[in-house]
């Protein structure tokens, strides 16, 4: 059965989802975001999958990590971004990373896109008072 060392989020929410919709003929290994390099490389050395996410940590995968997963096929990053695994390193030991990609993608376009509306209106209305004039502006300086 195909192993996959899952390194724990820091939201509970989320572990519960990995561990939950886990395909059948696959094994979850827990791994805590503090692991020492020691419970790193017992978890690893029967790992053909790592997963999780290396953002919101200052712990990062290391050589040591890498030689202690000879079977590791693939790294798979719960983030859009790579800029927190060394892919040199990765690459060296043949082991391919993958992300997230867009997989927020959209729901950072509403945070951006949601004040677009009532701002706009804003600015129509303020426009339309003469605000848009910058008269206001004038009628108020020193």
């Amino acid at each position: 059965m195909p192993r996959i060392v899952y390194r724990l989020q820091p939201w509970a929410f989320v572990d519960r989802l990995v561990l939950d919709l886990c395909p059948a003929g696959f094994e979850i290994l827990p791994l805590a975001r503090d692991a020492t390099p020691e419970q790193r490389a017992e978890l690893l050395s029967t790992a053909d999958f790592l997963m999780g996410s290396w953002v919101t940590t200052a712990v990062t995968l290391t050589d040591a990590d890498y030689a202690a997963a000879p079977r590791l096929k693939l790294v798979q990053l719960m983030s859009a971004g790579y800029e927190h695994v060394d892919l040199a390193l990765a690459a060296r030991h043949g082991v391919p990373v993958a992300t997230f990609g867009d997989a927020m993608a959209s729901v950072v376009a509403e945070h951006v896109l949601a004040p677009g509306g009532p701002t706009s209106r804003r600015c129509a209305s303020c426009s339309a008072s003469g605000l848009g004039s910058l008269a206001w502006a004038i009628s108020v300086a020193p």
